[in-house]
């Protein structure tokens, strides 16, 4: 880093820069049928700098990856290519972050500990987990990593983040009479929770045994749906992203500050923050990529948007104060508990393609792989649906369940019901 810095103070053409220097130190573990198949450590180091050059009043920039192993003439010629290019780009000029230092670390109950030793907990609990002699994990694959973020620039940014984290990639298989079934899981978290993966990994095998058995519905099926944490960090996700400042200096988001995102509710009226931080939650972080300090944000308050959330350069073209760029959702929990909402007539979605929410077009559904259906006296599994909604009325139907959950980069009700969901 000491050598980009310099080459970069000594060239007239720089007008600022930054350097991000990633570094990862990982555990890794592949099991197979239940067996230790390879254990493997990695390290990895990545250097991005990014180089801003003013030119006819107007700031371009441009971006390289150095590594490691680079020679002094081959960061020369990256850096000039970098420049050249920077010359000919130009956005309406604005200063990035100054004068902030720090040292952070990710609460976390892996840190301090050795990753092999996260490593084996987590295989231990995994392959413990029994439901039935035709039912297991297929593959396996653990991942402990250390990561450490170093950001510089010509500013007087210096900022450094260590955060660890665990993430299990897992086949849950049953072998049914006729045919294998299998499911993917990925559990992504940076607290081990023994007796939460354990229900977690418990659950996902039921899962596959249900897969094997389900069917599609003999008849249309009419009934609230309730959503996981999955499908609802991807909902709100979606629509929290389109509450950014870049996409209200550009004209390209469809909503305004003081926008009801919720017309008429019927059930919970939403209460979304955006922050940095959420304990539990592989993605928390105290800076984002400019070295911006993470403000926490209240984007929807009772349902009514309330502010966007945006970096330090479109914060300043709009005369706004800068959030940063901030990667986790907190909402709000509701008053229901979960037992009150599976009491009646419910379709629960356990596995989709992927939830498709479209704000522009006011729509939402997916592509049902595995749900289970209540019919009010028992559960059935179902498969071969689809769904599909009108957004802005679905958002109206919301109700949140009181139990609460950390599922990646969000927090916030365990189950969510919505209702008015065409199911085919």
């Amino acid at each position: 880093m000491k050598k980009i810095i310099d080459m970069l103070k000594g060239n007239p053409k720089v007008s600022d820069w930054k350097i991000i220097e990633s570094g990862t130190d990982s555990y890794e573990m592949f099991f197979v049928l239940d067996k230790l198949e390879t254990v493997r450590k990695a390290d990895t180091v990545r250097t991005d700098v990014e180089i801003y050059v003013d030119h006819d009043g107007k700031r371009g920039r441009s971006s390289i990856s150095v590594s490691p192993a680079v020679t002094d003439e081959e960061l020369e010629t990256l850096v000039e290519g970098a420049i050249e290019k920077a010359s000919l780009l130009g956005d309406p000029p604005y200063s990035i972050p100054e004068n902030e230092k720090g040292e952070f670390v990710v609460e976390s109950n892996l840190n301090g500990r050795e990753k092999c030793d996260i490593a084996a907990e987590i295989a231990n609990i995994v392959r413990d987990v029994k439901v039935s002699e035709n039912c297991a994990v297929n593959a396996l694959e653990i991942f402990v990593t250390d990561r450490e973020t170093h950001i510089v620039n010509s500013r007087g940014i210096d900022k450094t983040q260590r955060r660890s984290s665990a993430m299990i990639e897992a086949i849950p298989t049953y072998n049914g009479e006729k045919e294998s079934v299998e499911l993917y899981e990925a559990i992504n978290v940076a607290e081990l929770d023994a007796d939460a993966l354990r229900k977690e990994i418990r659950v996902r095998l039921e899962d596959v045994m249900a897969r094997d058995f389900a069917k599609k519905p003999e008849t249309k099926l009419d009934c609230p749906v309730i959503l996981n944490a999955g499908e609802i960090v991807s909902l709100f996700g979606t629509i929290v992203g389109k509450m950014d400042m870049a996409g209200e200096y550009m004209h390209s988001t469809p909503y305004e500050i003081g926008d009801k995102l919720q017309s008429d509710p019927k059930g919970d009226k939403l209460d979304i923050t955006l922050t940095g931080v959420i304990k539990g939650s592989p993605n928390s972080s105290y800076f984002d990529a400019d070295g911006s300090s993470l403000v926490p944000v209240k984007v929807v308050e009772n349902g009514v948007i309330k502010a966007f959330s945006g970096s330090s350069r479109f914060a300043q073209y709009l005369g706004k104060k800068p959030t940063g760029a901030l990667p986790c959702i907190k909402v709000e929990p509701g008053t229901t508990k979960i037992s009150e909402m599976t009491a009646k007539p419910y379709l629960e979605c356990v596995y989709l393609s992927g939830i498709q929410v479209e704000v522009e077009n006011d729509y939402i559904g997916g592509e049902i792989r595995l749900a289970y259906y209540f019919d009010g006296e028992k559960k059935l599994p179902v498969t071969g649906i689809f769904m599909s909604g009108k957004l802005s009325d679905i958002l109206n139907t919301v109700v949140l369940s009181e139990e609460t959950v950390v599922y990646e980069r969000y927090c916030g009700p365990r189950k969510l019901l919505v209702s008015g969901m065409d199911i085919i």
